[in-house]
């Protein structure tokens, strides 16, 4: 949480999540109102001092399709929180930024923050073996708990992940409170809060570990092997795992009343000096298994750290596509390299303070508020997980640099910094002695590294992205249906993440086939809501880099608009005058905005000057434009877009039917070498505008006719038959659908002129026959005479 610091006078707050949710004022309990009011304060102080979009926020609130009512309704709800959260005499709380809301949080007023800051105290305690300091701090975070994380409140799933991941950090404090009662003799307390423990999460070998040294230390030997029997049995039965080889050795000691018992399981750290600490791969997250299609990556990493003096090796590629576990299985494989060890750090580049999703950046509370990690802050972690006490590590960042470089000297260590955000966040972080190897992830290139070696990490091959499908969790479906695999692996844009969650989903649901997730997979409105599974979620590896951009300078700020707009687009390729169509603004100025959103990877570029959204930041582009712009501003974009099509084939008709071909888009700039070219490249993009442009209002409808007239002769004289009877079909649909009569007409016949064109003389015969029925002017009506 940040430091804002407090002012004494003002009323005190306090926020309380960990039970059923309750906020007091100057010690006296707030009324919130509604359910749905509790939700979206829930929602808000999950992510404190963060700006949570109004799209979440409405997710939060309704499942499925939100009321007409919703935005009105938020606003009510948003209101009377202020008015419960926001005493007279204090500083406003609840304050409204562009496109949601943001709740002000002050340093430990949440109760999840004074859990999480002395769960910390007492883990480092613990590590540096006080355990009599580890027992009091870790006793304040256990007590903190009332019950399950917002007891009582229907969360919906984005609330109910976060409410699990607090549960999880709950059950390690609970196993290190008891890690410290067994240090201190006090086993009989240690089996009281083990035992309802197990009852409820009998999956926790750790703690069935430890239930069972206290029962033997109590004299109770039968009791401690019935308890490794209970949790053989609750292993086998829900999970359908063995006891890990450390119960399994303990189980074996008390059974012979070994001596050693003691030494080996009490959880006792030794007081005794001794030489630095040596970090091990405990240091690392898990990985990820399997790691499919990354065999030649994982090669050259190999090759690089292992021929090189001091390699920094740095790794780039978009949100998602699995830099992170790339990195995480080569410093495995590199463990026996570097004699002294792996240290990691996670640089969480996430969104900046007061915008996005985020938490603590190293462990709890390192760095607060979300967004880069300061390297000094990264410096304090790596300095105490190399041994140096916390009272020892500088606070600047040079000296802690200095200290740093000093504990790193002659030791042959592997430092991971995950996430980083740029080269001078990761500068004052590599070691300066060669015996030491770094490496690193970042969304971007970070091509100024001193002594970097670059390796762009992309989307797996479809092949690979069917087979990690299968791997993890789509089975034999994948085998049974390749088609079907291979479309959800599409849809996934060959991502790993999106890949596993889509797996994670399919695991779950072993009725599902894979055709029917692929449909609801195809919905772009719709995807990101179907690639979250618990812990999983897509969307959050895919928001950090967009909403950097909203909380940058004016220039992000505007690149952000673009990237919005962009999700207007019908097709997930663009050239750079249809880019500048779409965002209203010059070639020129739109090229800069590209540029900087490729280097932020939320959009490719290649070299004919075209620029593509890949699969999923193309559905975030598109969610993220559907809830921030209006459909005003949309339905302008399109329109704009159309009209740049429009001027093309005005310039490209004529001369093509003229038989030249130079300029055929020069009113775009694009230049293409002929017609054909254009066509070739464009035909799809035109078939998608038309169908977008004609589903919308105003004059769009008559803007995709004669986009349909014009491209469609055109694309039938270069060979997309397919394409042009679309578009013809598509026009003569419309115009008769919304009663446009000449328009009607002259469909009916463009579409005769392809038919014939084609040999289907039957088919053009009947278009011109009702051509020159909708065309001849009605009879006036006879008016018979008087006789």
């Amino acid at each position: 949480m940040p430091g804002t610091g407090r002012d004494a006078s003002a009323p005190s707050l306090r926020f309380d999540l960990l039970g059923p949710l309750a906020v007091h004022l100057d010690d006296h309990p707030v009324r919130l109102g509604s359910v749905k009011q509790r939700l979206l304060l829930a929602a808000l102080l999950s992510r404190p001092n963060q700006a949570v979009r109004t799209g979440e926020l409405t997710r939060v609130l309704w499942t499925g399709e939100p009321p007409p009512s919703a935005a009105a309704n938020l606003r009510t709800y948003v209101l009377g929180l202020r008015r419960a959260v926001e005493p007279a005499a204090g500083a406003p709380r609840l304050s409204a930024t562009s496109g949601g809301y943001l709740l002000r949080v002050e340093v430990d007023e949440r109760d999840v923050d004074r859990f999480d800051t002395a769960a910390e105290r007492g883990r480092s305690a613990l590590d540096a073996g006080d355990a009599s300091r580890a027992k009091t701090a870790l006793t304040r975070a256990v007590t903190l708990w009332r019950g399950a994380p917002l007891d009582g409140l229907p969360l919906p799933r984005a609330l109910a992940a976060w409410a699990d991941r607090l549960q999880e950090r709950r059950l390690l404090v609970e196993e290190d409170h008891a890690a410290a009662l067994l240090a201190l003799g006090g086993e009989s307390e240690a089996v009281q809060r083990l035992r309802p423990l197990l009852e409820q999460h009998p999956l926790r070998q750790r703690a069935w570990g430890q239930l069972m040294v206290g029962l033997y230390r109590l004299g109770d030997v039968a009791g401690a092997l019935d308890a490794f029997r209970a949790a053989r049995a609750a292993l086998a039965e829900q999970a359908g795992l063995d006891p890990a080889p450390g119960l399994s050795r303990l189980h074996d000691d008390i059974l012979h009343n070994r001596a050693v018992l003691a030494e080996r399981y009490d959880a006792r750290p030794s007081r005794a000096p001794g030489p630095a600490p040596r970090p091990g791969c405990h240091e690392l997250p898990p990985t990820v298994e399997p790691l499919v299609g990354r065999d030649a990556d994982l090669a050259t990493m190999l090759s690089w750290a292992r021929g090189d003096d001091g390699p920094v090796i740095a790794l780039h590629g978009p949100g998602g596509v699995g830099k992170s576990s790339l990195a995480v299985s080569a410093a495995h494989a590199l463990a026996a390299v570097f004699p002294g060890g792996v240290l990691y750090a996670d640089l969480r580049c996430t969104a900046p303070a007061n915008v996005g999703p985020g938490g603590g950046a190293l462990g709890s509370g390192a760095a607060g508020n979300g967004g880069p990690v300061r390297p000094v802050e990264a410096l304090g972690r790596l300095l105490r997980a190399l041994g140096v006490p916390g009272d020892a590590v500088p606070t600047e960042t040079g000296e802690a640099g200095a200290a740093y470089r000093r504990e790193l000297a002659g030791r042959g260590v592997l430092v991971v910094l995950d996430n980083a955000d740029s080269a001078a966040q990761v500068a004052p972080l590599l070691p300066a002695d060669p015996t030491c190897g770094v490496l690193v992830t970042s969304r971007r290139r970070l091509a100024t590294l001193p002594r970097g070696r670059h390796l762009a990490v992309d989307p797996l091959t479809r092949d690979d992205a069917i087979a990690l499908l299968a791997a993890a969790g789509a089975g034999q479906r994948a085998t049974d249906d390749p088609d079907a695999a291979g479309r959800v692996a599409d849809l996934c844009g060959q991502l790993p993440l999106a890949l596993r969650t889509a797996g994670a989903r399919l695991a779950s649901r072993p009725q599902w086939s894979l055709s029917a997730f692929a449909d609801r997979l195809a919905d772009p409105a719709r995807r990101l809501d179907e690639l979250c599974y618990d812990d999983l979620r897509v969307r959050d590896a895919l928001q950090p880099a967009y909403l950097a951009l909203c909380a940058g300078t004016e220039h992000e700020r505007e690149c952000a608009r673009a990237f919005r707009l962009l999700g207007v687009a019908p097709a997930p390729t663009v050239t750079l005058h249809a880019a500048a169509a779409l965002v209203d603004r010059p070639a020129d100025r739109t090229r800069l905005l590209l540029d900087t959103l490729a280097d932020h990877r939320l959009l490719e570029p290649h070299q004919d000057g075209r620029y593509t959204l890949p699969e999923l930041p193309r559905a975030y582009a598109h969610e993220r434009a559907r809830d921030e712009e209006s459909r005003a501003a949309r339905d302008e974009a399109l329109r704009r877009l159309t009209l740049s099509y429009l001027a093309v084939t005005d310039h490209a008709v004529p001369l093509d039917d003229a038989g030249t071909t130079a300029g055929a888009d020069a009113a775009q700039g694009v230049r293409p070498a002929d017609v054909t070219c254009w066509i070739e490249a464009e035909h799809h993009t035109i078939s998608a505008l038309f169908t977008q442009a004609s589903r919308s209002e105003g004059d769009l409808p008559e803007l995709a006719v004669r986009l349909a007239r014009a491209c469609g002769g055109l694309c039938a004289r270069h060979g997309h038959l397919t394409t042009a009877h679309a578009l013809l079909d598509g026009a003569v649909g419309l115009t008769e659908q919304r009663g446009m009569a000449q328009q009607h007409t002259a469909a009916l016949f463009d579409r005769a002129r392809i038919r014939a064109a084609a040999g289907d003389v039957h088919g053009a015969l009947t278009d011109l026959v009702d051509c020159a029925r909708t065309a001849e002017p009605p009879r006036p009506e006879r008016i018979p005479s008087r006789r």
